[in-house]
């Protein structure tokens, strides 16, 4: 599996563009934007069929993470998982972590049963960073507590940064 590709952004056209990395250039289904002619980092998930391979692309591991999580649930394939995710990645986790149906009704192709099924499956930190969870869960704070700032964590830091700056979050 291919987890990133590093590149030049040559092309740019809705929800698609093209990344030359080592002189291939490598058609990318995104809602993210990323400047022409700019060098790029975009994570990547990879959906094999008989017929093609598609490449969707994402600005940062824990968006990539949350497209994975949609994509586990019944009913939602990558394009609407795709069309979930190019929303605000912090109102999202606020709706799943407030199990707000009505958020996902709102997004075109899912109705009521699919954004039951979206919060009813959502098991709070599935997309955290289990190991900063546990530490603090450790250090006697409560995981609803976690929660709430846990989206304020910049997870390309260390792991002990991570802690440093969670702690100092929750006061």
């Amino acid at each position: 599996m291919i987890e990133y590709i590093k590149g030049k952004i040559t092309y740019i056209s809705n929800n698609k563009l093209i990344i030359e990395s080592s002189g291939i250039g490598f058609c990318i289904n995104t809602t993210n934007f990323f400047p022409l002619n700019s060098e790029q980092t975009i994570y990547t998930y990879i959906k094999k069929t008989e017929t093609e391979d598609t490449i969707y692309g994402f600005k940062d591991i824990k968006t990539k993470e949350l497209f994975l999580y949609f994509l586990t649930i019944k009913g939602i394939g990558c394009k609407v998982a795709l069309n979930i995710v190019s929303r605000d990645y912090n109102e999202i986790i606020n709706a799943l972590n407030y199990k707000d149906i009505e958020y996902f009704t709102k997004i075109p192709k899912i109705g009521i049963n699919m954004a039951t099924n979206i919060v009813k499956n959502y098991k709070g930190n599935y997309i955290y960073n289990n190991d900063l969870v546990n530490v603090l869960v450790s250090l006697e704070y409560k995981k609803s507590e976690i929660y709430k700032i846990i989206d304020k964590i910049d997870y390309n830091k260390k792991i002990d940064e991570q802690i440093k700056d969670a702690i100092l979050l929750l006061g």
